[in-house]
């Protein structure tokens, strides 16, 4: 492709009005030069285990490798709060999101683990020595960029990426305008969380995976205190403070959500936070290259939301736009109702040309 057809000719020049700015490349996204030697480095390291499993290495030697995949950019311990302090007031990327020619858009972030899913997607295994895949390490439920080997099968996205195309793993197989496979160190990952619980763990992952060396990730940025809306403009958000374990996964825009209203009856009060609301077509705009070769993947689980900003979305002229440009969109909702109830909705993306499955489990 020529200079003028590539699709990251604009997110390049944006990159360039950054660094003039002085945004400190740790904070910016990978120009597509950048973006290149990182998936060489990141493809390199993939085939030196490879060569290994193969030449029958120990275990332990494997595990070591993999632990040492990616080299922190942060310090571990406790200075690193102090030091996520430090970054966050020169962090000026934290406002300035980057169009990408592919995308990941998490809508319900939770505590991130949908950045690891990614980006654990197509870490390298050996099946011969019981590591049958790998995956980023929670250690004291603190995200780390260190890898660990693991010795069954996870389910990371499995479920979106068979439903694209057929096949497991296809989005990461399909052939673009690069003329390659698409590997997750080239997406653009951008999270929405509502919860404020969550905010200040999603800066530190954020920023640890941006200064991770190789970076798993062209790009990385969670809105926090922030949620999908069908309009732009502050909302209010119910927290659930009932199920610690399982993340206080049922905050909602909807006061008469049953664990919302199961923590109004252990509080005896509802809790409430003021936050942002972001509309899908204007998270797209913001985050895509419009043109041809551009990929939009969307996971939704934003607890009962999703029908009100997807019905909204469905008749969006610039969703339709981005469409017709050539952009492939395609989302996994987990549906907060009836099958029937979405139809409508699923038929409207469907005659944009934009997929949606929704489904009570979205992975």
């Amino acid at each position: 492709i020529t200079q003028s057809q590539n699709p990251n000719t604009k997110a390049d020049e944006l990159i360039s009005v950054g660094r003039a700015a002085g945004i400190k490349e740790r904070d910016l996204m990978l120009d597509s030069k950048q973006t290149n030697e990182n998936h060489k480095r990141i493809e390199t390291k993939r085939q030196r285990f490879r060569d290994l499993c193969e030449a029958n290495s120990s275990t332990e030697e494997l595990t070591q490798y993999l632990y040492d995949f990616f080299e922190p950019g942060l310090p571990d311990g406790p200075d690193v709060k102090s030091e996520r302090r430090k970054l966050h007031l020169d962090n000026i990327a934290e406002n300035f999101t980057y169009p990408c020619q592919f995308t990941f858009l998490d809508f319900g972030a939770n505590v991130g683990d949908s950045l690891t899913k990614l980006i654990n997607i197509d870490l390298p295994k050996c099946p011969g020595k019981k590591i049958k895949t790998s995956r980023i390490e929670y250690r004291d439920k603190r995200f780390d960029m260190r890898v660990v080997p693991f010795n069954k099968r996870l389910k990371i996205f499995n479920v979106l990426m068979k439903w694209i195309g057929g096949k497991e793993l296809v989005a990461f197989e399909r052939k673009s305008s690069v003329g390659r496979r698409i590997r997750p160190e080239e997406f653009c990952y951008f999270g929405i969380e509502g919860n404020p619980v969550f905010s200040s763990r999603l800066e530190l992952m954020e920023q640890k995976a941006m200064r991770a060396s190789p970076r798993p990730v062209r790009y990385a940025h969670f809105f926090t205190e922030t949620v999908g809306t069908a309009t732009d403009g502050k909302t209010t958000l119910y927290l659930d403070t009932s199920n610690k374990k399982a993340n206080f996964w049922g905050s909602s825009l909807d006061p008469s959500h049953p664990d919302v209203q199961a923590s109004l009856q252990k509080d005896g009060k509802l809790t409430e936070a003021s936050v942002n609301g972001i509309s899908l077509p204007s998270l797209v705009q913001k985050t895509t290259i419009k043109q041809s070769g551009s990929l939009v993947l969307i996971k939704m689980d934003i607890e009962g939301a999703e029908k009100q900003l997807l019905a909204s979305a469905s008749q969006s002229s610039i969703l339709l736009d981005y469409a017709q440009s050539g952009v492939e969109i395609a989302m996994l909702v987990e549906r907060h109702g009836s099958e029937a109830e979405y139809a409508n909705i699923v038929d409207s993306f469907a005659k944009m040309g934009i997929r949606v499955n929704a489904r009570v489990d979205a992975g």
